[in-house]
Parts: C-alpha cells; sequence; structure tokens
C-alpha cells in the first residue's frame, strides 16, 4: 500500500498491480471503495473472490495439489460508499494523518481474512480466527488469557453507542441474509428483538446475553455464532449461555439428527466408522468433517495412508486403493450423512476429485462482484493434472 493524503481525506492505495483505491474522507464520514473486492484480495492477480486460499495464479511453479482450470470466469463489484456519518461513527484527520476506528478497520479489512483486532480497555490484540479459544466451551489460548485477564467494568454511555453503531454498520452491510430473514437492518432487527436498549447499555453481561439471543434465536442460520463472551463480562458467560438458553430451532434440529445418526452407526460400527472400506465392488468414503491437511505435512514427500484422518488425506488413499491395479470397484459411495461442513478448501478438493473439473462460486451481496473458479487436483500426487487423476468420474 502507498498512502498520500489532501486535507481532511486520506488515500490508500494497493501498489502490487491495479491502483485499487481506500478513499478515507472525514470531513463527509465516508470510506469509498471504488473496487472493494479488488482492494482487499490477497493477491493482485488472484480470482476476485476465491473460495480457495491455497489457489495462487503463481501455484505453477512449485508442486500443489490445485491447479485452477479453465472455465473459470468473474464479475467485478460496484463501488462501495461507507456512509459511517450516518451510523454516527466519526473519522477523524489531524496533521499525521487520518484515523478510522479500529474495530471498523477491523470488521471491513480483516476480519474477512479471519484475522480480527481485539480490545479489553488495556491492551490491543491482533488475532486470527479462534486465537483467543476454541469458542464456546473451549479452552483459552495465551491470548485469550490475555484478553480476558483485564478488570471486569461497565461499559461507558459512549462507548455503548459506538459499539452499537458499529454492530449495525458491519451487519447491515457484511450479513448476506437478511433478504432472506426480512430484515431491512440490524437497528430494526434489534428493536423488534427488544435488544436495543440492553446492546447499547451499561451492562456488558447483559449486551452479550442479548447478542446470544439474536444470533442463535432470531438469526439461526447454523453459520453464524456467538464465539465467547467480552472480556469485561463475567467469567465463561458464553458457556453458561450455552447451557442455560441453547441454540434456535433449526440448530437444534440438526443436532437432532447427527444424534440419531451416531447411534445408528454405533449399533454398525461400535469401533467407529472406517473412513475408507469396500464391500464388494462398491467403495464407500466416510468423514463428518471437511478437515484440512495438518500442518507440516506433505504428501508428495509422504503419501497418506488408511491411518490418516484428515480429508484430503482420506481422499488420496481412497483414490489409490480404488484405481490401483485389478481393482474390483465398480461403485463409489460418498457418505456424508453426518457431515458438519469445515474447510472450504479441502470441500473443493473433494467436489474435484469426483467431477474431474470441481468449482466453487461465491458472490459478494454487499459489493455484487461474483466469482466462479474451476479446480483441478493431483489426486494421484504425480506432480501432473491430467486424465490419470480423473479416475472417479468413471466410476458410478
Amino acid at each position: 500500500m502507498s498512502y498520500t493524503q489532501n486535507g481532511e481525506i486520506g488515500i490508500l492505495t494497493r501498489t502490487d498491480g491495479d491502483p485499487y483505491t481506500m478513499i478515507v474522507d472525514c470531513a463527509e464520514d465516508m470510506i469509498t471503495f471504488f473496487d472493494y473486492d479488488a482492494f482487499i484480495r490477497l493477491e493482485a492477480d488472484r480470482v476476485l473472490i476465491d473460495v480457495l486460499e491455497a489457489d495462487s495464479s503463481h501455484s505453477d511453479e512449485e508442486i500443489s495439489l490445485f491447479r485452477r482450470a479453465a472455465g473459470s470466469y468473474e464479475r467485478y463489484g460496484n463501488p462501495l460508499v461507507l456512509d459511517t456519518g450516518a451510523y454516527g461513527i466519526d473519522l477523524v484527520v489531524d496533521d499525521k494523518g487520518v484515523y478510522v476506528p479500529m474495530q471498523t478497520l477491523s470488521d471491513f479489512l480483516l476480519s474477512l481474512k479471519y484475522v480480527n483486532l481485539f480490545y479489553n480497555g488495556d491492551a490491543v490484540i491482533f488475532a486470527q480466527f479462534g486465537g483467543l479459544g476454541e469458542g464456546l466451551i473451549g479452552q483459552r489460548t495465551e491470548f485469550g488469557e490475555l484478553y480476558y485477564s483485564a478488570e471486569k467494568r461497565q461499559i461507558s454511555p459512549a462507548m455503548g453507542a459506538f459499539s452499537y453503531n458499529e454492530l449495525c454498520l458491519a451487519f447491515d452491510h457484511l450479513y448476506g441474509l437478511k433478504e432472506v430473514h426480512g430484515i431491512a437492518c440490524f437497528d430494526d432487527l434489534a428493536q423488534q428483538a427488544g435488544a436495543k436498549e440492553v446492546l447499547m447499555g451499561p451492562d456488558p453481561n447483559a449486551a452479550d446475553a442479548a447478542l446470544y439471543d439474536i444470533i442463535f434465536t432470531h438469526l439461526d442460520d447454523k453459520h453464524s455464532t456467538f464465539g465467547m463472551e467480552s472480556a469485561w463480562s463475567r467469567d465463561r458467560l458464553a458457556a453458561e449461555l450455552l447451557s442455560t438458553a441453547g441454540f434456535g430451532r433449526g440448530s437444534t434440529e440438526d443436532h437432532a439428527t447427527g444424534a440419531m445418526y451416531e447411534i445408528a452407526r454405533a449399533e454398525a460400527y461400535p469401533d467407529g466408522v472406517p473412513a475408507y472400506q469396500e464391500i464388494g465392488n462398491t467403495a464407500y468414503i466416510t468423514f463428518d468433517e471437511f478437515l484440512s491437511i495438518p500442518e507440516g505435512v506433505d504428501f508428495y514427500q509422504t503419501p497418506p495412508t488408511a491411518e490418516n484422518t484428515d480429508t484430503i488425506g482420506i481422499m488420496i488413499y481412497a483414490y489409490s486403493q480404488i484405481m490401483r491395479e485389478n481393482s474390483p470397484i465398480e461403485n463409489v459411495v460418498l457418505d456424508l450423512s453426518n457431515n458438519g461442513g469445515g474447510d472450504a478448501d479441502t470441500a473443493i478438493f473433494v467436489i474435484s476429485a469426483f467431477l474431474g473439473d470441481g468449482f466453487g462460486s461465491l458472490k459478494n451481496t454487499m459489493t455484487g462482484a461474483l466469482a466462479t473458479a474451476v479446480y483441478n487436483v493431483d489426486i494421484n500426487l504425480d506432480g501432473k493434472f491430467d486424465e490419470n487423476d480423473r479416475g472417479l468420474t468413471g466410476k458410478k
């Protein structure tokens, strides 16, 4: 990035390709992106909005499990103006530069790359998704212990107003399911749920409980989550809310279905369902989560075996067995009956293994940008992307 300033306007410009900009106008309290998606992407020559973080335009320079293939396309989005002033959020200027609130920066520039800024009154912490701990009832990390070491306190009127306004700004622009839920804006939702005064109020425990209720009861989309309680709330409030308030109906039914499958499986497989098995001329591949490759593992150096528990390792091993010499396998069943989702790169690998040309399509509902990226995978680990990687397309 390069930075220039003209009076009350500061401009960040990308310097690694086309000069996409972020313009901060402190006089009008507005942030303008000519192309938001192009401004925040990890590499200038990547797909505009790419589901696959592992993919790169430079992947051919080294051995890679993925290749972006012909048929990929993208459509750029509309210019984006964040009218922070309309939400009561001030952008400030002095002789040293222009200033955007830390939470606004975190919401619109960092969180989409799974990085967040956290402030507890004593320190600012940069952490990746999950960097404070493992969620509602998980163990805290070292960062988490630091974050929660802050003195408990009430929320000032100014901080309460800002926090609420920032939540509205982020939700209104970044939540892609508003239309599905019949929500015009977050302020309407908060008022209709009887939560606005509490979210703006002095009690962090009550504010956390109100936010938990909105996420799990009113949205209940099975993807949005209440990660952890505020640093100023009472200790382990999130776990307490989980035990008393629970989840919404959609999530509860989802869990009940999963439990039903677990009981049925336990009767048939007391020691657990094998990830790969053959019955006659049919191969069965089973995993309940799209788990990424463990850090530091290189399948080109050490090919996976039947002992692998990561999904890509399971798929590569299964492929080697299905396609082995004199293999009896004619049919392949992928059992996702109790799969709750997981890593996007891994899901694309599985799709590509079965279809040959696997693809992921994304649309940014905030800007209108959309992209479909087609991928091939080197599932036989020979360093090439060819017909020898497409054996499953010939099976039933």
